[in-house]
């Protein structure tokens, strides 16, 4: 289906899909069945024994709530904002887990990897959108950058599996700076095609063994727990609000009469999250300056889209004249034919589809679609006799600058005429203005209305054929 834009801002509109929901339970890691606590035995931390639908691998993966460490208060150790890792407030609610991405250089597998059973597998060949948020905890001295996140098709029955069980590297690895922002969420997501009926979620460290370094920096850290511990390698993140989203695809052909024009996006109170293309620069317009492609990423809290706007120009000025030039007798006429099917404005103002001229000299025709838009072509007339005392004006002997204007057009006359009549005419055929051109002609255009004007060019003592050229106004 195609549309026309025919204001500076056009507006698209999207059906929603109920079922384009995030596939993932729990995904704010808010709803739980026990309160993390330091003095429970065996519960500190562990994502099975606390959180629905989560579980974790032995090692390395931890829960904090802000119920925890209710039963010892003064430990503050599994509860937010506050525990043993730092200082961090949930994203969103009120959980959130943590994982290890390594615990010394030289420990292979003691890596966390949080996981859990879709509400529904994944359908090869369909689009989805992976995200989740994270920060470095405080106590951590080491970033790592490849942070990631993959599927299984397995779904992982154990409680506390191994990480070993985990392949490395994942299939959705970020790649980038190591993250290292202590203070803040840092949103991590992806765009990912599914090759197979995955139904098990997995987010974790990425980086296979003896793969540690090549995404690692050291940060610093006041960790007063692990100084003397592993040669105090460590690095950990806390995780919030994951999602795994079908996306939803719109297309929308656009053809447009002009340029520059605005896009304008989904709009909604509860759009929470727009990009254009791969700008991270969050907008919901677009100024676009020629056709092309172009996309805008959204999502709600329910539904994540990319629309597609196919953008194409309508056929460009000119070639709708058979010919250029058109031969006429001397003391003869010839007639002028537009193309049919439109409205028509002559250079001479007539508004006929066909005009009669018996003069030479360049006309233009502009015409006019059903939906508005405006295209001009122009048209030369000149004698089937040569005439000696007779020439043409050519482009290059008239500067016309800036083009496009805002403020004032300057005006050089390149030629070794003194005597030349500059006409300028608005495009629905209204002269505006008429003077002697001088060598150098400036000519305020601040108060003209934005759009397509002519400018005729005239020898008064009839030695030239005239010439027309136009400018933009903006």
């Amino acid at each position: 289906m195609k549309s026309y834009i025919g204001l500076i801002t056009v507006i698209a509109m999207f059906c929603q899909n109920s079922n384009a929901q995030n596939l993932l339970f729990n995904n704010g890691f808010d709803n739980h069945f026990n309160c993390p606590s330091a003095c429970s035995g065996g519960n500190l931390g562990k994502i099975e024994n606390n959180i629905y639908k989560w579980k974790g691998t032995f090692n390395g993966s931890g829960y904090f709530h802000y119920c925890g460490d209710m039963e010892c208060p003064n430990q503050l150790k599994s509860g937010v904002p506050n525990n043993f890792m730092g200082y961090q407030n949930p994203l969103s609610d009120s959980g959130y887990i943590a994982l290890y991405a390594l615990i010394g250089f030289s420990i292979s597998d003691y890596r966390g990897f949080a996981f859990q059973k879709m509400r529904q597998s994944l359908q090869p060949g369909n689009k989805y959108w992976i995200e989740y948020y994270t920060s470095l905890g405080d106590s951590a001295n080491y970033a790592v950058g490849a942070l990631g996140a993959t599927f299984r098709t397995d779904t992982l029955n154990s409680n506390s599996p191994s990480s070993s069980q985990f392949n490395r590297p994942f299939k959705l690895e970020r790649s980038g700076e190591p993250i290292s922002n202590k203070i803040s969420w840092t949103h991590i997501n992806w765009i990912y095609e599914a090759d197979s009926s995955y139904q098990t979620f997995v987010i974790g460290y990425s980086k296979g063994v003896g793969q540690y370094l090549e995404d690692t920096i050291n940060v610093g850290s006041n960790c007063f727990w692990c100084a003397n511990s592993i040669d105090n390698e460590w690095s950990f993140y806390y995780f919030d609000n994951a999602g795994v989203f079908p996306i939803i695809s719109n297309n929308q052909t656009l053809e447009v009469c002009n340029f520059p024009q605005t896009l304008q996006g989904a709009v909604g109170n509860d759009i929470w999250f727009s990009q254009w293309g791969s700008d991270t620069t969050q907008a919901n317009t677009l100024q676009i300056y020629g056709p092309g492609t172009y996309t805008q990423t959204w999502r709600t809290d329910t539904t994540v889209h990319i629309d597609t706007f196919f953008v194409e120009a309508l056929l460009p000025q000119g070639n709708f004249f058979t010919n250029d030039t058109v031969p006429m007798a001397i003391g003869g006429s010839v007639v002028l034919n537009g193309p049919a099917g439109f409205a028509y404005l002559w250079s001479n103002n007539q508004i006929s589809q066909s005009i009669t001229v018996d003069t030479p000299g360049t006309y233009w025709l502009m015409i006019t679609d059903e939906s508005a838009c405006n295209r001009y072509d122009t048209v030369v007339v000149r004698y089937d006799t040569p005439v000696a005392e007779l020439f043409q004006f050519k482009d290059q002997e008239f500067d016309i600058y800036p083009n496009p204007a805002s403020e004032k057009i300057s005006i050089k006359n390149n030629t070794k005429q003194a005597n030349i009549s500059l006409e300028i005419y608005a495009s629905n055929g209204q002269k505006i203005l008429q003077t002697q051109l001088k060598n150098k002609t400036e000519i305020d255009v601040s108060e003209w209305n934005n759009g397509l004007y002519f400018l005729k060019f005239v020898a008064l003592d009839g030695g030239s054929y005239p010439l027309i050229k136009k400018i933009v106004k903006q």
